[in-house]
């Protein structure tokens, strides 16, 4: 296993690495430049090879060293684990202290929800004493659904780095923020990592990595598993995907220096490090749990302690350390009934799929059929592996064959796990026809899905497949052109709503407001749209902020109401600017512009897509900006037809949009 870490497949040809050991001459350039506003400044990420141990060393306390005065060089790394967020978490709260002191209690209350997600121990402080649980107001990912997206994992990354970039803000240095041996930092600590890369264009920061390979005394690789699958549970290899991925999304300046200079062990730094931050997120602590039972021998709740652990890990989206924890408690398999070695085996399949690597999720899930010895643990496994041959690999055709043969299994069983079971699989067996354009009988086994429920119990598991249930028959509907129908039944959640937990009821609102638009129905839209903008102000909600206030200034756009439209795409302007980065900001500079122009007031409009393009010159939002510019004089074609279509946004009809802005698993740039 170790030889193969060493195999680093990253996406660079190391003959073509430019060689230099001045690395602190180009970070002090780099700082120039963003002074001086030059837009061709982009290399602020840089990776430094550095695989022997004394010139990391080296280079961190060059770094140090001559980033003197106005540099602040803010060490990140140290801490060697799998554990989410462990890698960063003691710089990121002496920063948290920091500003605290310095009196940013608003901005941190912004961010209450995700800061005790981590800190626990903080909620006894101000600005976090009414702090809603993450869980409450942001979704986690579906293991019913195999759907792998996580609010609350993004929400935690944007608060990590939002607080990074008000610590530059506030101290008005240039900061190099130094990741050390990237490499070797959690898959949290990485998530982090690339997002700050992306968002630091506008500031006065660089962003530097030490990389080195993995060595025989990384605990982290040394590999214990004497299971059949062994070459499925493999760390060293998804953590060659996770650099190949991180490298790729920053397109970084990679250098491997050659040190010269006299070396002096001097630190530079405003703020004193918090040494060995205690991290208490649950996460932390069923990992605790779990490997002082395994260190003592005390293995009498091991059952129940590696699920618990493994759960919190794979719907947190930290698939190294879920493997991690499979190494560790690899050797005590024996000690498990069998009923819980197949659902470890369902939760490293779970977790594969979630990585997008999908024949390596069947061979674990196939696995832990062939061992399972409980029916209704049989009918799950069968439903995943549907799922995945109809959602992920483009086989219905099979995924309907799977579930039948899972239906017949379960034939002669009663009660209302069965009947909850029995939901799941018709409501999936719909799908499998949705995928063939066969509307007719995807709703026959819709109804058949709702005659089961009726049966089941009330459990969390039959809550959820009946909200599931209903609104696919809504979308169903949708699908046939009966708006009126889908409308109808997707309102029938309306008498719930109070009772609601506020993430469903902007959902609620955004679906009802979109099928109500579809109706032409604009009015009772628009008054929708803003219930449910309202809701993700409340929460913070920014990524959903944007979405919604572009929905709202498109149906106002379509009703000539060109300067409410305004005001509603300077709101998604607005939300865009709070998540840092998106390349997407000239789209709804575009529509601005655009709404000013049928006020007759053109010269506004070119205005706010000269100043926008002075600053966001990058990606295809940008780039059809500046086409739209040479199409500005001539607006009676079909071509500027097309530009206003495009950046006038109309609302959907859900509000499902993948959080891609922080994913190392992106569906667009990963294949499996």
């Amino acid at each position: 296993m170790l030889s193969e870490r060493t195999k680093l497949d990253v996406e660079w040809d190391r003959k073509k690495i430019p060689y230099t050991g001045d690395v602190v001459s180009h970070v002090l350039k780099v700082f120039d430049q963003k002074k001086s506003k030059d837009k061709n400044c982009c290399e602020d990420k840089v990776w430094v090879l550095t695989h022997k141990k004394e010139n990391r060393i080296a280079i961190i306390e060059e770094l140090k060293q001559h980033l003197v005065n106005n540099i602040e060089t803010l060490t990140i790394g140290g801490v060697w684990e799998t554990t989410g967020y462990s890698g960063i978490a003691t710089q990121l709260r002496t920063i948290i202290t920091y500003l605290l002191k310095k009196g940013y209690h608003n901005f941190l209350e912004t961010f209450a929800p995700e800061i005790i997600y981590l800190f626990p121990d903080l909620t006894s402080v101000p600005p976090f004493r009414n702090a809603k649980q993450l869980d409450a107001i942001a979704l986690s990912p579906s293991r019913r659904r195999l759907h792998k997206e996580s609010e609350q994992m993004f929400r935690v990354t944007q608060m990590v780095v939002s607080l990074l970039l008000k610590y530059v803000e506030h101290t008005g240095k240039d900061v190099v923020f130094l990741f050390d041996q990237i490499d070797k930092m959690d898959e949290h600590t990485i998530r982090c990592f690339t997002r700050l890369s992306k968002c630091i264009h506008h500031c006065q920061a660089v962003v530097v990595a030490t990389f080195s390979e993995a060595s025989d005394n990384d605990p982290r690789f040394n590999f214990k598993i004497n299971t059949d699958n062994q070459p499925y549970i493999s760390l060293a290899e998804n953590r060659n995907r996770l650099l190949h991925t991180a490298h790729k999304q920053t397109s970084p300046l990679v250098l491997e220096p050659t040190l010269t200079n006299d070396l002096f062990h001097k630190k530079n730094t405003i703020i004193a490090s918090e040494k060995n931050t205690q991290l208490m997120t649950k996460e932390v602590q069923t990992t605790t749990t779990l490997l002082e039972s395994i260190h003592k021998r005390k293995l009498d709740n091991l059952d129940s302690e590696v699920i618990d652990a493994l759960e919190e890990s794979i719907f947190t989206q930290n698939y190294e350390h879920a493997l991690f924890l499979i190494n560790k408690t690899s050797p005590y398999m024996d000690h498990l009934k069998n009923k819980t070695k197949v659902e470890v085996w369902i939760y490293i399949g779970i977790g594969y799929a979630f990585m997008l690597k999908y024949e390596k999720a069947l061979t674990l899930f196939q696995y832990a059929l062939k061992n399972s010895e409980d029916t209704l643990q049989k009918s799950e496994i069968q439903l995943l592996i549907a799922l995945l041959y109809t959602k992920r690999l483009n086989n219905p055709l099979l995924g309907r064959e799977i579930i039948d043969n899972a239906l017949q299994n379960i034939g002669s069983l009663t009660g209302n796990r069965v009947e909850v079971e029995r939901t799941w699989l018709y409501n999936l067996k719909a799908l499998t026809f949705v995928e063939r354009r066969d509307l007719v009988n995807a709703y026959k086994n819709c109804r058949k899905a709702l005659e089961h429920i009726k049966k089941g119990d009330r459990s969390e598991d039959a809550i959820h497949i009946k909200i599931n249930l209903l609104s696919n028959i809504s979308v169903l509907y949708e699908y046939m052109n009966k708006v009126d129908a889908s409308l109808t039944k997707w309102m029938k959640f309306d008498k719930f709503i109070l009772q609601s937990s506020p993430v469903f009821t902007k959902h609620y609102l955004y679906r009802k407001a979109g099928l109500l638009y579809k109706m032409k129905n604009y009015l009772e839209a628009i008054e929708a749209l803003k219930a449910s903008y309202k809701i993700a102000a409340e929460l913070h909600d920014y990524f959903h902020m944007d979405i919604i206030a572009r929905g709202l200034g498109a149906i106002l756009f379509e009703e000539e109401n060109f300067s409410e439209a305004i005001q509603w795409f300077r709101c998604s302007l607005n939300a865009k600017y709070k998540l840092l980065e998106d390349e997407d900001i000239p789209r709804v500079v575009a529509a601005i512009a655009i709404c000013f122009n049928q006020l007759g007031e053109s010269h506004k409009g070119m205005k706010e897509i000269e100043a926008c393009l002075q600053t966001h010159t990058k990606g295809d939002a940008a780039q059809m900006v500046l086409d739209m510019l040479t199409h500005w004089e001539h607006q009676d074609n079909d071509k500027w037809k097309s530009y206003v279509k495009w950046a006038i946004q109309k609302p959907d009809s859900k509000l499902n949009r993948p959080f891609d802005l922080t994913n190392l698993y992106c569906e667009r740039t990963e294949s499996s």
